[in-house]
């Protein structure tokens, strides 16, 4: 219905409206009109209006924190059973707020390590379920703040094989057509031998190949039939580059013609700008589709078809530190605030010690509830790549 007018126009306030699925018995309803009553005693609430009306929107906070401030106490100012005490908490908050990072996220793949393996962080993880086959390694890094995923492999190229890689299996989360899509790793290269450290399909799927110039990194992209004879690429650098770590980037938006072409796939380095390249293809439009609901995408090397497959192809020699996968096409700007949050993280100096309480101290203590919940709250720090000094020190002085 397109209707812009009502019938029988009210005239007065309306402070809240409800609807409820099952009849209401006479305590029930007293107990609703008690929150009434009690929100009313309130003496805080006048503070909180004043905080999201004026404090907050005309404070010198970024426009992430700020949102997030705001989605908070809107949901304070909306709850019937708020307190004077929740009130006072938030607004004590509003003098040095945690500062949020509005950096884009990945809505499908956002895979980190720990101790325990391989944890999608993004929002797609419940569909996208990282987990080890064989004996993958983990471990931290001091030198970048991160735990990384290690793997040491003699054998290469599409005939190598290594039994010790993760899996991120999609569930049939990708039946479907996508015409838009990014990926991002970072990742240092041990050798330039045909490897790839994030890949799905070597030669029918998409990801990161160490096959350009001399073994140089690159995006890979396949036609939508699937077919081995048609393969787009785009060179990250025109040499290859090991022994250091590096942050590729690729998008890919099919529905983006260029000159009649049915590409383009953009590709950055380190944050910057690397090249582009034209699709042009002799089946049609490139498109994700990823059909089969027993397939996966490899961290440490590339699907060998089968969902049971206990070994993967053009395994790693090196270390990956993060693998994503966006549904969007992401900006020269996004990628440089991407590169932004890693280069901060090397910053925070806490890390170090955040990773000896997850490694050392907690586990250290007596078994319960309190240990459980802060190993859970130390590695969702651990594991969220703009966590800040401040919220570290935070979580620290709880030991």
């Amino acid at each position: 219905m397109d209707a812009t007018s009502c019938k029988l126009p009210f005239h007065g306030s309306i402070a809240f409206a409800r609807a409820y699925d099952n009849p209401l018995n006479e305590d029930e309803v007293a107990a609703l009109y008690g929150q009434i009553t009690a929100r009313q005693a309130l003496t805080k609430i006048d503070d909180l209006n004043t905080a999201l009306l004026t404090t907050i929107p005309g404070a010198s906070y970024g426009q992430a924190t700020k949102n997030a401030l705001l989605k908070k106490g809107w949901a304070i100012m909306g709850d019937m059973t708020t307190t004077d005490a929740q009130i006072d908490a938030f607004i004590a908050e509003l003098a040095d707020p945690d500062e949020v990072d509005g950096t884009i996220s990945a809505k499908w793949i956002n895979v980190m390590f720990n101790a325990a393996g391989a944890v999608n962080v993004g929002e797609g993880a419940s569909s996208f379920v990282p987990a080890a086959v064989g004996s993958p390694v983990t471990s931290y890094d001091p030198s970048i703040k991160f735990w990384t995923a290690n793997f040491s492999n003699t054998e290469s190229g599409v005939d190598g094989r290594s039994s010790d890689f993760f899996k991120v299996n999609f569930n049939s989360s990708l039946n479907t057509t996508e015409e838009r899509f990014s990926m991002e790793v970072y990742c240092k290269s041990s050798d330039a031998l045909d490897r790839t450290p994030f890949d799905y399909l070597p030669n029918r799927g998409y990801g990161f190949r160490q096959s350009g110039p001399g073994g140089a990194m690159q995006a890979r992209i396949a036609a939508i039939q699937f077919s081995d004879s048609q393969m787009d690429t785009a060179d990250f650098s025109d040499a290859p580059i090991t022994g250091s770590y590096n942050h590729y980037v690729f998008t890919y938006e099919s529905n983006n013609r260029i000159d009649g072409m049915t590409g383009p796939i953009t590709v950055y380095l380190n944050g910057v700008y690397a090249g582009i390249t034209n699709v042009v293809g002799n089946n049609g439009w490139r498109t994700l589709w990823l059909p089969y609901a027993d397939q996966y995408f490899v961290i440490g090397g590339s699907t060998l078809a089968g969902s049971n497959a206990t070994q993967c192809k053009l395994p790693f020699n090196g270390n990956v530190v993060f693998a994503r996968m966006y549904t969007e096409v992401l900006t020269a700007d996004d990628v440089t605030a991407l590169h932004g949050q890693i280069t901060k993280r090397q910053a925070v100096a806490r890390f170090d010690d955040l990773n000896t309480a997850l490694t050392v101290t907690i586990p250290a203590m007596a078994d319960g509830a309190a240990k459980t919940a802060l190993l859970a709250e130390g590695w969702g720090l651990m594991n969220n790549i703009s966590t800040t000094e401040k919220q570290i020190t935070k979580f620290l002085a709880k030991l």
